[in-house]
């Protein structure tokens, strides 16, 4: 379920890998208003204080301490697509009424095609109103985790305290394992609501809803998709912990 939310945000973790540049109050003022309404996230992924993230959002007009709204994504429930609202006799009715003005055999069945597709669709999406939020959420803390990782393992550099900072980022790594768990969870509750991939189908539910209401699919296998960001994380982590042991046996020596 890739969102603008999702993009923008990977969009500033890129940034801020590079050196200070005249993008970043863009960046996080475009992360802002898709929705990523969390400063130490934002601070956290362009690498700069909480500050400078209410600096760079002043500079594009927005007071982050007046509006105070909470990170999330909100769906509204719909109470109809083309006439249909998910109720079963009333759908059967209108179907039936303009299968009767049908001029064509042909006509009635892509009448009953559509009327099909649309009645379940409005069913899928109000049963994702609550969900789907809840895997957007999901999603930006995971990607904060895998993210805080790398954070951590590149604060060993310069710590004074090198003890205290390793263990810092085992807990993160940890912390990165227990957020794709939870992304994942809340990934497969989205996929198992009955829905349609046909892009036609999917054609059809765009068609009548705002693209501001409209319920992002899941196009991923949830199970696949953290399989591979776990393995990545762990060989990376087991690499990462060759380097620091070489670290952790010159500190003990010297001692």
């Amino acid at each position: 379920m890739s969102t603008e939310r999702e993009r923008t945000m990977a969009e500033l973790r890129a940034w801020g890998a590079e050196p200070a540049g005249t993008t970043r109050a863009r960046l996080v003022a475009a992360a802002w208003r898709a929705g990523e309404r969390n400063i130490s996230a934002l601070a956290e992924a362009a690498r700069v204080s909480r500050q400078t993230i209410y600096t760079d959002l002043e500079s594009h007009g927005i007071d982050a301490r007046a509006e105070r709204v909470l990170g999330g994504t909100v769906f509204e429930k719909l109470t109809e697509l083309d006439g249909h609202t998910g109720d079963q006799d009333a759908d059967n009715r209108l179907l039936h009424e303009r299968c009767q003005a049908a001029a064509t055999t042909e006509e009635a069945a892509e009448l009953l095609r559509e009327s099909l597709i649309l009645h379940h669709s409005i069913k899928w999406h109000n049963n994702l109103v609550e969900l789907a939020p809840k895997e957007i959420e999901a999603r930006a803390e995971r990607d904060r985790a895998l993210h805080a990782v790398d954070l951590r393992w590149e604060a060993l550099a310069t710590t004074p305290n090198f003890q205290a900072a390793h263990h810092a980022w085992i807990l993160t790594h940890d912390q990165a394992h227990q957020a794709v768990a939870a992304w994942q969870t809340a990934a497969q509750a989205c996929v198992d609501v009955p829905g349609w991939a046909d892009a036609i189908e999917w054609g059809l539910y765009a068609k009548h809803v705002p693209e501001a209401n409209r319920i992002p699919r899941i196009t991923e296998d949830p199970a696949e998709t953290a399989a591979a960001l776990l393995d990545a994380l762990d060989t990376e982590h087991a690499r990462r912990r060759e380097l620091a042991a070489q670290t952790l046996a010159v500190a003990g020596a010297a001692q």
